[in-house]
């Protein structure tokens, strides 16, 4: 796991979290993507993390990138739905989650033009 994080928050303001605006995406059969814009109480932040479980047993990697500015935080997640079980020595997929997502396939090119 690699994490770089910076935050500079208002210590007089209560903290507070508030969506903004979501939108979220599928990529391919695992890989799904969000999108996120907050409210809250930050002043300045900045979050860049690789995230994986079971790095010796290839768990697929997922992105986290957040930037915050003067209380608005933007987050963008790529993420995959499988991990790794130990036990049966292969890829498991969260049944509930995957076939309870309704999230359409969407071109890398169409995610560009979604994020400018």
């Amino acid at each position: 796991m690699i994490q770089f994080n910076f935050t500079l928050a208002n210590p007089f303001v209560k903290p507070k979290l508030e969506e903004v605006f979501s939108k979220r995406g599928k990529l391919s059969e695992y890989k799904f993507w969000e999108f996120n814009v907050y409210n809250n109480s930050t002043i300045v932040s900045v979050d860049v993390s690789t995230r994986d479980s079971f790095i010796l047993e290839g768990t697929p990697l997922n992105v986290y990138i957040s930037a915050c500015l003067f209380g608005y935080e933007f987050v963008f997640d790529l993420y995959d739905t499988r991990y790794w079980d130990r036990d049966t020595n292969s890829w498991e997929v969260e049944s509930s989650f995957a076939s309870n997502y309704e999230a359409e396939v969407v071109d890398i090119d169409e995610l560009k033009k979604i994020l400018k």
